[in-house]
């Protein structure tokens, strides 16, 4: 089973060079030297990672932005949350806690 990442994340702003390309963000990592290429999905969770926003609030952003459902919206947000955080790409308080 997968972790959850119940906290608020932020994008890590050291060492990477960020560009968007249509609705796609690319991110070049300079302490990996990995390019990551963020899906319109992905890079809509990417921008609402500023560290105010808890994943739950991102979910809700995400349904009314892409007409789906919550379920799918929060499942979208955890897995791309764990993705971006097994990455280095985004960090956080893992004291605070918030629901997704």
């Amino acid at each position: 089973m997968t972790k959850q990442l119940n906290l608020r994340m932020k994008r890590r702003q050291d060492d990477l060079v960020v560009r968007e390309v249509g609705a796609d963000v690319l991110v070049l990592d300079l302490r990996s030297e990995h390019i990551h290429q963020l899906n319109q999905t992905a890079s809509f969770v990417w921008h609402n990672c500023e560290g105010a926003s808890s994943p739950a609030a991102i979910a809700e952003l995400l349904a009314f932005q892409f007409d789906v459902g919550q379920d799918i919206a929060i499942q979208d947000v955890q897995r791309t949350l764990e993705m971006l955080h097994e990455l280095k790409l985004i960090v956080g308080d893992e004291t605070a806690s918030d629901q997704v």
